[in-house]
């Protein structure tokens, strides 16, 4: 199959996007995101994929994949999560491709039904956008549950809430946080149940910048995912730490919410914790809330249930030991 660029005018084809696909002496266009090609999808599929289902609190996603190793290293991504394949019930569904570029190297492609909806270069960047996509389906399509973009772990059996933006260091902050003792619930998406108030573990692996080996160089060689460029050489965008590589008693049971930081690294300044208050806490919950499930009228009373009683901060940090400890320190006895 080669991929090539679409030329305006060429006979027997119309271009939706910048590249068609020839196979088989016929031009099936690519389209671009949001264009539907009923004929696309199928032409592709002809040839060995691997399948594999996520499942997540009642969520099921199905991944076709013609794309060696991309299974393997999104199992790296969810170590903890129910891989079983069966005919009921699947939500969404994903197909993933590898194409030869007339320019040479490859072209990456994810569609969902007969909608391509990602194109890449890098094998790297199409494992980070599907575990993406996958967290995302988590986190708006979880009946019962408020979700946040947030870290959450546990130390005896109570819970902490750091909500934050992506490059804010959350997942960083909770590696810290687990070297020094705490449980793990997630790093980057918190289920809070609208019943029972309880934070609930989302145990995807830690997603780690590479810089971060200067401070845990002990875990280096347990990051999951290298990929050989076309130079030969080992590149890492991002890499993903199983929370059992840290301690493997480390995964935290549901847990009733005992504290909420608010962290932002800040290079160079002092490690600062500042009390917030409950009702400006709730607001700055709202704005890292994915969903507040299938009623909002609800979902706005969970969150103010699961405040009452707990204390709420603020905290820029640069040295992360120092930072956990204060976080260690605030949570109540």
């Amino acid at each position: 199959m080669l991929l090539c660029p679409a030329k305006a005018g060429e006979k027997g084809h119309i271009c939706f996007g910048m590249w068609t696909i020839r196979k088989n002496r016929v031009l099936l266009d690519v389209p671009c995101a949001g264009e539907q090609v009923s004929d696309f999808v199928p032409a592709l599929l002809e040839g060995v994929m691997q399948q594999i289902d996520f499942r997540f609190f009642g969520l099921r996603i199905r991944i076709f994949s013609a794309v060696p190793g991309i299974i393997r290293h999104l199992q790296g991504m969810f170590p903890e999560g129910d891989y079983s394949c069966s005919d009921d019930g699947v939500d969404e569904i994903y197909h993933l491709f590898s194409l030869k570029s007339s320019e040479g190297g490859r072209v990456y492609v994810v569609a969902k039904g007969h909608e391509a909806r990602f194109f890449t270069r890098e094998k790297k960047r199409l494992v980070s956008h599907m575990g993406a996509v996958i967290k995302h389906a988590v986190a708006k399509n979880t009946e019962g549950f408020a979700t946040f973009h947030a870290g959450a772990g546990s130390l005896k059996g109570v819970g902490v809430m750091l909500p934050a933006e992506s490059g804010k260091g959350k997942s960083t902050l909770m590696l810290s946080l687990l070297v020094a003792g705490f449980q793990y619930l997630s790093d980057e998406i918190t289920l809070l149940n609208q019943s029972s108030l309880e934070l609930v573990p989302f145990n995807n692996s830690l997603a780690i910048r590479s810089g971060v080996f200067t401070l845990f160089p002990q875990f280096r060689k347990n990051f999951s995912n290298r990929f050989d460029a076309a130079s030969g050489k080992v590149e890492e965008l991002e890499a993903f730490l199983p929370p059992r590589a840290v301690r493997e008693d480390c995964l935290s049971r549901p847990c009733p919410l005992g504290l909420v930081v608010f962290p932002a690294f800040s290079p160079g300044r002092r490690p600062r914790m500042a009390p917030l208050a409950r009702g400006r806490a709730a607001l700055k919950l709202l704005e890292h809330c994915f969903s507040l499930g299938r009623s909002p009228e609800k979902g706005m009373e969970t969150i103010v249930s699961a405040l009452r009683g707990v204390d709420c901060y603020t905290l820029t940090y640069h040295d992360v030991d120092k930072a956990a400890d204060m976080i260690r320190r605030a949570l109540p006895a």
